[in-house]
């Protein structure tokens, strides 16, 4: 589902540092309320179908706030839900050969996806860093666009 919300509204698909999809899981509940149960953001090794589409919009010009599909975070799990959506701070990461970002709340709790190439519902958490900084591999995701 995408939004309309933000402006320079263009669709991306997501990967994980290691490759994994980012795909919707089955929904919580009955499909048929209104609003729809939230749907796991997962990170797939293969993925179900087609990778998903996940509109990224600005929240207003010049900032980097950005909503993403309707993805919120309820209890430090990702999902999509069809309320107001949350906005995300995406942030490039200089990492060599690479075109990578991390994706964070406001507060600075990053997405993180599961450890060892493993199948997952993405968490959203705070990350403590040691010394010399460096973002762990599983805080890094591509964003690849996609043509309409």
């Amino acid at each position: 589902m995408s939004n309309n919300l933000g402006v320079n509204v263009a669709p991306y698909t997501i990967r994980t540092f290691d490759g994994r999809v980012l795909a919707y899981g089955p929904a919580d509940g009955d499909n048929n309320t209104i609003p729809p149960p939230p749907r796991p953001v997962i990170a797939y090794r293969s993925p179900p179908s087609q990778p998903e589409r996940f509109s990224i919009g600005q929240v207003e010009q010049d900032r980097n706030r950005y909503y993403i599909n309707y993805l919120i975070e309820r209890n430090s799990l990702l999902y999509d839900q069809v309320t107001a959506p949350q906005q995300w701070v995406i942030i490039f990461v200089p990492v060599p050969g690479r075109v990578v970002f991390v994706i964070q709340t406001e507060d600075e709790r990053l997405w993180l996806a599961p450890r060892d190439d493993q199948d997952g519902q993405i968490r959203v958490e705070r990350v403590v860093y040691e010394e010399p900084f460096r973002y762990p591999d599983n805080a890094l995701f591509e964003l690849s666009p996609l043509l309409n």
